[in-house]
């Protein structure tokens, strides 16, 4: 039975990806990848040779290596099925974070070390995917921490340290919940550029007056729902108001009074089933569904609702 149970883990590991692959699709609205394609991916990754640019020094050879190295390493502290972790110490919670830091850290510096715009914008992507995500995993690292009162996880998981109902509430907190970061000073006064919130991820049905986050046009942008699906909204320029179904909207958030932006700016416009339309606070430095580039937002492009604000500590609040 021991075997069993650590052999469906590791099964369990490993369709985690295709797993991934498959909600991200359905939520983006495509058919997506099969679901083992990452398993075929390594089976063809091996069968191939090593290239190597010649502009690149030893640091891209070696890259590879530590990447997969503090990943195995890492994988040495988790306690699998009824089996023992082969590394165990007080803190290896924290080493366990540094090493997949680092294997993140070798793969930014191999792609750097080539000396191209395109690694480089790779390279950027991944140091920002690294500073969205490693803050959610410490959190949920402490939180283990705090419950059990270990920083072990051999001791968090041997037993009553963390009970089943304690466990599902941090899981469900970690899959429930992301930080990310805003860009910009379209939703000012209300969020600063830099800020880092907290961010609904699932569970969550749009509405009207919720700030969200969504990914219409690639980098996740940061807007106010104005009006759902079956809405109408009409902006007035000349006096800087938005009505939604002839209603004009109480803004006390918006940073000044709105601007006409052109001619080719959306005046009126009739919110299609599953669709939501958007604005930033700071409407006169705000691209968002008055302008057709953008347009209306298709719900399944939703991130989630912000929440509150949580670095820096001099912004730190709920978000109204």
């Amino acid at each position: 039975m021991e075997a069993l149970n650590t052999l469906l883990l590791l099964l369990t590991a490993l369709a985690i990806p295709g797993l991934i692959n498959r909600t991200r699709a359905r939520l983006a609205g495509r058919k997506g990848i099969r679901f083992a394609q990452h398993l075929y991916d390594v089976a063809l990754l091996l069968r191939k040779g090593a290239v190597y640019s010649t502009t690149t020094s030893a640091l891209f050879r070696i890259a590879p290596s530590v990447s997969l190295g503090s990943a195995l390493v890492a994988a040495l502290f988790i306690p699998v099925g009824n089996l023992q972790p082969v590394l165990s110490f007080d803190g290896d919670l924290v080493a366990f974070a540094y090493l997949l830091a680092l294997g993140r850290l070798a793969i930014i510096l191999a792609a750097m070390d080539t000396g191209s715009s395109f690694e480089g914008m790779g390279a950027s992507r991944e140091a920002l995917y690294g500073a969205l995500v490693e803050p959610a995993l410490m959190l949920v690292f402490g939180t283990l921490a705090l419950l059990s009162g270990y920083t072990s996880f051999d001791a968090i998981f041997s037993g009553d340290a963390v009970n089943g109902v304690q466990l599902v509430v941090v899981l469900l907190l970690s899959f429930c919940f992301r930080l990310i970061g805003v860009d910009g000073i379209s939703m000012v006064p209300t969020l600063q550029d830099g800020d880092r919130v907290l961010l609904q991820s699932i569970f969550y049905k749009p509405r009207a007056g919720d700030i969200v986050v969504f990914t219409k046009l690639q980098s996740p942008l940061v807007k106010r729902i104005i009006a759902t699906e079956g809405q109408i909204v009409d902006i007035d320029f000349a006096q800087g108001i938005v009505y939604v179904d002839n209603v004009p909207l109480d803004e006390p958030y918006i940073n000044e009074l709105m601007e006409d932006l052109g001619p080719e700016s959306i005046t009126h416009a009739e919110v299609p089933e599953g669709s939501i339309f958007v604005m930033g606070d700071n409407r006169n430095h705000s691209s968002d569904s008055r302008s057709p580039r953008l347009g209306v937002v298709d719900e399944r492009y939703v991130l989630g609702r912000a929440l509150m604000v949580l670095l820096p500590f001099q912004d730190f609040g709920v978000i109204d």
